[in-house]
């Protein structure tokens, strides 16, 4: 529908602000539309506007989520403006939805190194990588740095870390975050149950 509006929009020969490509973009990630964002992209480009972090991002985002890191990286590096921890964590959870793990780990460490602080989605995207390289030291590095980040972990950050814990097999560490969780959804129960299951500790 959103595409469809946009489309409409075009014939009615109005022109879209920042803020419509952006939305529109985002639609186009979210159904992997990757022709209709190229072209947005293209547009963009064509029409000289000028490239800020929220645009810039969802050009990322939308690349990334299509499974284009090479274009995601490329817009990446190509962005003259401040890199913010959203446009960092867009190129980290696209490396990492794709199985590029090492990619994403190596982002992250260059993410900290500009002095961007990670929010609670990177941290989500990267033990996420720790865990299905089975990186335990890394991984409890990154929780004691969420730990540092605040008292109270975010419930998603909390299954991402029990998920970890439990690829790396340190099954302790990860019923004791598990233990610690604000709200036991479905969710959280699947990732601690699925995880023993995958690891070999049904029995229990």
């Amino acid at each position: 529908l959103a595409l469809k509006l946009y489309e409409e929009m075009n014939n009615a020969n109005i022109n879209p602000t920042k803020v419509t490509l952006s939305s529109i973009l985002k639609a186009c990630s979210s159904i992997a539309a990757i022709q209709e964002g190229m072209c947005i992209h293209d547009f963009i480009i064509k029409s000289e506007l000028e490239m800020d972090v929220i645009v810039g991002g969802s050009i990322v985002n939308m690349y990334a989520k299509c499974g284009l890191l090479n274009k995601a990286q490329q817009v990446f590096d190509e962005l003259t403006v401040a890199r913010d921890v959203v446009l960092w964590t867009s190129l980290i959870g696209g490396y990492v939805e794709n199985g590029f793990f090492t990619e994403a780990i190596d982002h992250f460490q260059l993410m900290k190194e500009e002095g961007i602080s990670p929010n609670a989605f990177t941290f989500s995207c990267i033990l996420k990588a720790f865990g299905n390289l089975g990186s335990l030291m890394q991984g409890k590095l990154v929780h004691d740095l969420i730990i540092r980040h605040g008292n109270r972990l975010d419930d998603i950050v909390s299954c991402c870390l029990v998920d970890m814990y439990v690829k790396c097999k340190r099954l302790e560490e990860a019923c004791r975050v598990f233990e610690a969780l604000n709200t036991r959804n479905i969710i959280s129960w699947n990732v601690l149950i699925s995880g023993l299951s995958q690891q070999g500790y049904g029995h229990l």
